[in-house]
């Protein structure tokens, strides 16, 4: 059964962008529900994430989401950013509502942006030549 993330659960939740756009419609602004209510597969979605505050004070990240299906109300999707404050993993399957949507990319566009991503996640997984120097030694 799917449900969306809790802070008592899982560590974080969603932020409603919808919400967010009513307190600030002038500088928060989100894509038309049309656009939130018909996501297709593999377009990109960004989430706002939020966890309660770290020790350096972060308390969220906004991140993309790739969706691969929808059930009931619920779009399923994977991460495709590497998260730095909430406790999930490239490619964790995440849950959420049109609600949650604070800006997409456009269908055709999706597979250009995606390949990006991959490609950033890459290089942060790769030692820098500091790093190396830095490990012969010892």
């Amino acid at each position: 059964k799917l449900r969306l993330a809790n802070a008592e659960t899982d560590g974080w939740w969603l932020a409603s962008g919808v919400a967010r756009n009513q307190l600030h419609p002038r500088t928060f602004e989100i894509p038309s529900e049309r656009i939130r209510q018909s996501l297709a597969k593999d377009q990109l979605a960004k989430l706002a994430f939020e966890c309660e505050p770290d020790d350096m004070g972060f308390s969220g990240e906004r991140m993309w989401v790739r969706v691969v299906g929808m059930e009931g109300p619920y779009y399923v999707g994977k991460l495709s950013n590497v998260p730095t404050t909430i406790p999930l993993k490239f490619g964790s399957k995440v849950i959420f509502l049109p609600e949650h949507v604070i800006s997409v990319v456009p269908a055709e566009d999706a597979p250009i942006f995606a390949g990006a991503l991959k490609k950033k996640r890459a290089l942060r997984r790769r030692p820098t030549t500091s790093a190396k120097k830095r490990r012969t030694r010892h």
